[in-house]
C-alpha cells in the first residue's frame, strides 16, 4: 500500500489580510518534507524546502507546495495565494 503523500494546508488560508501575515505549511501525513515556490513556478525536489512561516508583505504572494515522504507518491501541488490589502 504505497500510496499518496496527503496535500498541504495552509493557515492561515489563503485569501485577503490586512497587513503582513505568517503562512505556515502543513501536512497530515508523518515525516513529510514540503517544498515550497513563491515565484509563481512549479515546486520540484530541487526547490526549497519549507521550515519556517512564510512572511507574506506588499501586495500578493504565491505560495505553492507539495509533500514529500519516502515508501507513498508525492502529494498533489497546491496552490494558495495570499493577498495583502492596501
Amino acid at each position: 500500500q504505497r500510496g499518496k503523500a496527503a496535500e498541504p494546508s495552509y493557515f492561515p488560508k489563503p485569501g485577503v489580510y490586512s497587513g503582513d501575515t505568517a503562512v505556515a505549511i502543513r501536512c497530515d501525513t508523518q515525516g513529510t518534507t514540503i517544498h515550497y515556490t513563491v515565484d509563481g513556478s512549479q515546486p520540484m525536489a530541487s526547490s526549497p524546502l519549507y521550515s519556517a512561516p512564510i512572511l507574506v508583505k506588499g501586495t500578493e504572494l504565491t505560495v505553492k507546495s507539495f509533500a514529500s515522504v519516502a515508501g507513498k507518491q508525492d502529494s498533489a501541488v497546491v496552490t494558495g495565494i495570499f493577498r495583502i490589502r492596501e
